[in-house]
């Protein structure tokens, strides 16, 4: 069984269907229900004809199984390696701990009955205690047994509470794993743990090695007590039933059909030996007794307790949201949906964003008034020159609610050096009886702005800086508007390396369309559990490249006409010769007033180019945004609700076939990684690269670059840095005094030249000083 949940899971994932996910899911189920009717087994329980007979055996597999389970284990491993050498395939560290994984996940109860073996004991007539499974060793009354309750805490730290501690951590960490993109190398290595399950059910594997602990520490603890020994276990199935059947957790209905009938089956078993317990009579009255006196006022004091609780939220309501963000939607619409998914990472406090609120904007001043723990105000270039904004940081004004001042690019303060004469030209007569309708004067206005700019520290928020110094920033938002914060959560700047799967880029220079591009990695990568990175320049691209498949382009008002997006579309074409992958576009309409090209635009481009792309690149670059616009664009809503980003990405990520099933489709990429050098880059590196390529003084041949240089027929060359330049046909390699190099030619971009004459040299140069040159 365990080989065939081996083979199933890791060794051709890429060559499996749900239907063996569900193979091994049920035989994981099978082996765990055997597991649990060994432990019905130790209960105090008068087996008799036919059922003996059955149990008996159990006990001998049991048995069987303890004698066999380190040779068996090595076998399997054994097994594994050779028929990963045979296929080929190198025994990587993910592939061993996921084996691992699998043997332990499998045989927990088992290993949890053999460590907590010693301390069973069962009453003699005399009053000692006995072994159950030795009863001539005495309980706590000899040497012998001492040394065996000494060996048996050191299993269970050693094995139960191990494996449970590190199981249930990595269980917490899962979701800021997958929120910060740069753990789902480890998520993979735990597949065991997360594969059989729904995403949204992460957590049921180890929920089950909970159950499955206690199935194995019962007879122990109720030993003693064999009268309640069969309710508590019927207790805790009953339970797990009902759990299993509200979250439905496994990944195919069949396997949660299987699940259901099993535990109802063995809670069948419970009820049927229910009269074969051995206890005493008298006591056994009293016990159970006490058990339905219990089960009789239960339902009565859970009803109490629910009519308690709705009685106190009716009297004393709690707070709905923790934090409101203020903000001017055209400015810092998209802004605010990424700090609020920033912020769920850090913090399960609900935060308001009008978008995701779908109710009569009159609400709003009543819901910062008696719903709202604290408001952070946006400040962008127009947020105080918006009506329904006045209102809202008035309302926190005057309800001394806590306020957080966040000032982004571009904002500038208000001089409000005559009092109401400058804001009074803001809006006009109609939108000023709005506010006096909800009793906001001028004056009022005058007064919470002066208080917001002068009473209240800000904090800076720089929209083109780098993710890590941005989600700094919400931590200490976070921490001034006093919600609490989450036990586990990512953390901020550590560096890691990853390998990004699927590339996003668009109109990188505006700062809304910025935004929209994190919010859209956010969602992707939540949404496929696979590593996405924001692409902001050719140097980050080609950074990323080696190990991605899918290069995504949000289209928004003006892109086409930025050099730089022009630059990045170009440097998807580029190829190493390490490099086999091809890259495939997915486009996604981000903007209404995305406007598609008039053929006058392409041709125009084809014979001047765009930017600092002169006219040799105009022909390559006018066939490259031909065939980018061929690609059918899914609609995206930047400003819609939450759940209708949410419906949206999820038809996007459609478009990423290769990961239709992400299970599959590691296996692929293992096999892809593996003839790439290298274990992916830092995110936070790349960033800073990308910075310092703007630097005079930065060294393109740094180690990070050297040696990658990249060519497109024979009309540009780029460096592994993203420098991309104009070959010199005239230039003198002598003048650098660097001999020839090595230059790769690339076949893959659109072009019509065919003829491949001899490369000429090279040459980057900056303020006449020679940086690169290259040639064949």
């Amino acid at each position: 069984m365990v080989t065939l949940l081996v083979n199933c899971i890791k060794l051709d994932l890429n060559q499996q269907s749900l239907n063996m996910l569900t193979v091994a899911a049920v035989g994981g189920q099978m082996v765990m229900a055997l597991q649990t009717l060994s432990s019905v087994r130790q209960l105090s329980i008068e087996w008799v004809h036919p059922v003996r007979q059955l149990i008996e055996f159990t006990k001998i597999l049991t048995f069987v199984g303890q004698l066999l389970v380190c040779p068996v284990g090595i076998a399997c491993f054994l097994v594994f390696f050779l028929i990963s050498h045979w296929r080929g395939r190198r025994l990587s560290l993910d592939a061993f701990f996921n084996l691992s994984g699998i043997l332990i996940f499998a045989l927990f109860i088992s290993i949890s009955l053999v460590v907590l073996d010693p301390l069973r004991c069962l009453k003699n007539p005399d009053g000692s205690m006995s072994m159950v499974s030795n009863p001539g060793i005495l309980c706590f009354d000899s040497g012998e047994h001492t040394g065996l309750a000494i060996l048996a805490f050191l299993g269970i730290l050693a094995y139960p509470v191990a494996i449970l501690t590190w199981a249930t951590y990595t269980t917490l960490r899962y979701p800021a794993r997958v929120a910060s993109g740069r753990g789902l190398q480890l998520v993979q290595r735990h597949r065991f743990l997360f594969q059989r399950f729904k995403t949204e059910r992460y957590y049921y594997g180890a929920l089950l090695l909970w159950r499955n602990l206690l199935v194995a520490v019962f007879p122990v603890i109720f030993g003693f007590i064999p009268e309640v020994q069969l309710q508590v276990l019927g207790l805790l199935l009953i339970l797990c039933g009902a759990l299993q059947i509200r979250t439905w957790p496994w990944r195919t209905d069949l396997a949660n059909y299987v699940d259901l009938v099993i535990a109802s089956i063995l809670q069948v078993v419970l009820l049927g030996v229910a009269p074969m317990v051995r206890n005493d009579e008298a006591k056994s009255t009293k016990a159970l007794g006490y058990v339905l006196a219990i089960s009789v006022l239960s339902p009565l004091l859970t009803g109490l307790a629910a009519i308690f609780y709705s009685c106190l939220r009716h009297f004393r309501p709690e707070k709905s949201f923790g934090i409101f963000l203020c903000h001017h939607k055209g400015g810092a619409g998209s802004l605010c949906r990424l700090l609020k998914l920033v912020v769920a990472k850090h913090s399960k406090t609900e935060v308001f964003l009008d978008s995701d609120q779908l109710e009569d904007l009159d609400l709003i001043f009543d819901t910062i008034r008696v719903k709202t723990k604290s408001v952070v105000v946006v400040l962008t270039s127009d947020l105080l020159k918006r009506m329904w904004c006045a209102g809202e940081i008035v309302t926190a004004h005057k309800n001394r609610v806590r306020t957080v001042p966040l000032i982004c690019d571009g904002y500038e303060p208000l001089k409000l050096t005559t009092k109401d004469e400058e804001i009074e030209t803001f809006w006009t007569v109609q939108q000023k009886q709005i506010l006096a309708y909800h009793g906001i004067s001028m004056s009022d206005v005058h007064s919470a702005y002066l208080w917001l700019r002068d009473a209240l520290e800000p904090l800076h928020l720089a929209r083109f800086g780098t993710p890590s110094k941005r989600e700094e920033v919400v931590i200490q938002m976070l921490s001034r508007t006093a919600v609490g914060m989450r036990l586990f959560r990512p953390s901020v700047g550590k560096k890691s390396n990853v390998k990004v799967r699927i590339l996003i880029t668009g109109s990188v220079s505006n700062a809304e369309a910025l935004a929209t591009l994190e919010v859209f990695q956010h969602l992707v990568t939540k949404a496929m559990q696979k590593e996405c990175a924001v692409v902001r320049s050719a140097r980050e691209l080609l950074a990323y490249k080696p190990w991605a498949y899918y290069f995504v382009v949000l289209f928004s008002q003006g892109i086409l006409q930025d050099p730089g997006f022009a630059e990045t579309l170009l440097s998807t074409y580029v190829e190493g010769e390490e490099q086999e992958r091809q890259l495939e576009m997915v486009t996604v309409n981000a903007d209404t007033s995305f406007e598609f090209p008039s053929p006058e635009f392409l041709t125009d481009l084809e014979e001047n180019g765009l930017g600092h792309l002169g006219p040799d690149l105009g022909v390559p670059l006018s066939q490259a945004y031909r065939a980018l616009l061929n690609v059918l664009a899914l609609p995206l809503s930047p400003m819609g609700s939450e759940g209708l980003l949410e419906k949206q990405v999820s038809e996007i990520s459609r478009r990423f076939r290769r990961y239709k099933n992400t299970v599959f489709a590691m296996a692929l990429d293992d096999e892809d990684d593996r003839k790439t050098p290298g274990d992916g880059v830092d995110p936070e590196e790349v960033l800073q690269l990308s910075v310092a390529e703007k630097d005079e003084t930065f060294d393109p041949l740094h180690e990070k670059g050297r040696g990658s240089f990249r060519r497109i027929r024979n009309s540009i060359v780029w460096t592994a840095a993203g420098a991309m330049v104009q070959l010199e046909t005239d230039f003198d390699p002598s003048s650098c005094g660097i001999g020839a190099g090595s230059v790769e030619s690339v076949p893959s971009l659109p072009s019509d030249q065919s003829n491949l004459e001899d490369l000429p040299w090279v040459s980057v140069t900056l303020d006449d000083q020679c940086l690169i040159s290259e040639g064949l």
